[in-house]
């Protein structure tokens, strides 16, 4: 999908910050998109492991859900996962401080009804932007600064606050941070049908 934006905003020459009809519709597009993608998939995947013949990761789980899942083993396995991608692109990623607090039933395992992919797919993302913006900001430092991760489960909710030391958000690009069109990530090198360009 994002190798389409692109290629639509290069042939067509679309800036989509000046022209907010152009804007709405393809925003209004996607999250229609996605909804209905993670939506369909969600029904797909719960049908399948209740009736089909694969049996389930775990004998509590309810079809794709986890009425138990342990909010840390997710969380680990997210920013390991994220770490290998970040120690392939920058050969160095920083390191995760993780605090969990149950206030329900003290010194249990924070635990959350969920769909683990679910909750894996969003940490994960959001521990290589996270990363990125660690190792750009602070690549002229002897140490990287920790990744500090908190989990509080409360009487009505669990919160997982994630904070990095990567320079922040500029004000100026606040409004376009959720837009699909926009991004701080470098232009992929493309040589044209997918091939990346190699440096001698």
């Amino acid at each position: 999908m994002a190798e389409g934006l692109i290629e639509l905003r290069e042939s067509e020459g679309l800036d989509v910050t000046s022209d907010k009809g152009i804007h709405f519709g393809i925003q209004y597009f996607l999250d229609r998109f996605y909804i209905n993608r993670i939506s369909i998939r969600m029904l797909q995947n719960q049908h399948l492991a209740l009736f089909g013949s694969v049996l389930p990761e775990s004998p509590r789980h309810i079809g794709c859900i986890d009425p138990a899942c342990d909010v840390k083993t997710v969380i680990l396995d997210a920013y390991e996962e994220a770490q290998t991608l970040c120690d392939k692109n920058y050969s160095i990623s920083p390191s995760m401080q993780l605090d969990c607090h149950n206030f329900v039933y003290p010194g249990m395992p924070v635990t959350v009804a969920s769909v683990p992919g679910h909750l894996f797919h969003i940490m994960f993302e959001l521990f290589k932007n996270a990363m990125r913006a660690t190792v750009e900001f602070n690549q002229d430092e002897d140490e990287l600064p920790n990744i500090d991760v908190t989990v509080v489960c409360g009487q009505e909710d669990v919160s997982i606050k994630i904070s990095d030391r990567g320079g922040g958000v500029s004000r100026t690009i606040l409004e376009r941070l959720f837009n699909y069109m926009y991004t701080t990530a470098p232009p992929p090198s493309r040589a044209g049908h997918g091939v990346p360009l190699v440096s001698p």
